[in-house]
C-alpha cells in the first residue's frame, strides 16, 4: 500500500493503478456526501450560535434596565 497525504485528506492506493483509480473515485464520492452533510451541521450550528447570541444580548439589556 502506498499513501498519498494532502492537507486533510489521505489516500492508500493499492499497488494496481485500476484499483487505486476506484480507491480514489469511491473516497471523492463520500467525501462530496460527507462534506454536504457538513455544511448542513454547520448552518444548524451557525442559526443555534446565532440564537444564543441574541438570546444572551437580550438577557443583559433587560439585567442592565
Amino acid at each position: 500500500m502506498i499513501g498519498v497525504r494532502e492537507p486533510n485528506k489521505t489516500y492508500d492506493f493499492l499497488s494496481s493503478g485500476e484499483d487505486a483509480h476506484h480507491t480514489l473515485v469511491a473516497q471523492q464520492k463520500q467525501r462530496s456526501a460527507i462534506t454536504q452533510r457538513e455544511v448542513d451541521e454547520c448552518a444548524v450550528m451557525y442559526e443555534a450560535k446565532r440564537d444564543i447570541i441574541v438570546l444572551s444580548v437580550s438577557a443583559k439589556k433587560w439585567l442592565i434596565q
